[in-house]
């Protein structure tokens, strides 16, 4: 089962969506549609009480200064480039220099403050919840999507 409602607005009024698939045990999982965010786990522990397993806020103010990126994807990459560049087939790509000379989780444009669009399907026994935007990078241009078929069965 799906439930979508309003989470809240940013403070240049961009409406935020929260999204929480629950499956048949009680197990919920949340997002929200600014930075594609996890923004609750409710697990069972072994007594069957449960509890929200993730580290994160409940207003979009909060998200929107989320440094530690909490529950968030970095971006198009994780950890530190060396030297902010690197080369593939003898093509050299230079990067965001944001952790001293390296590029860290993609540079200056932080993808968890990024809205995404959501896509729900239903069927065969699983739920799929899918978050995606389209992201520029010098001319080109590819279609990132950050949680994708995140079933819940």
């Amino acid at each position: 089962m799906m439930q979508k409602e309003k989470f809240g607005t940013t403070k240049d009024g961009r409406e935020v969506t929260r999204y929480t698939l629950t499956n048949q045990n009680g197990m919920k999982v949340s997002f929200i549609d600014l930075g594609a965010v996890i923004t609750n786990i409710w697990v069972p522990d072994r007594d069957g009480n449960f509890d929200d397993v993730v580290h994160g806020y409940d207003d979009v103010a909060s998200y929107e200064v989320n440094e530690p990126s909490f529950g968030a994807p970095v971006g198009r990459c994780a950890n530190r480039i060396s030297d902010g560049h690197f080369t593939i087939n003898g093509v050299e790509y230079k990067l965001d220099q944001n952790d001293s000379t390296n590029c860290l989780h993609s540079g200056f444009l932080r993808f968890n403050y990024l809205m995404y669009e959501a896509e729900y399907e239903k069927g065969d026994g699983e739920e799929i919840l899918t978050f995606s935007r389209i992201s520029r990078m010098g001319n080109s241009i590819s279609r990132g999507i950050s949680h994708t078929a995140l079933h819940i069965i």
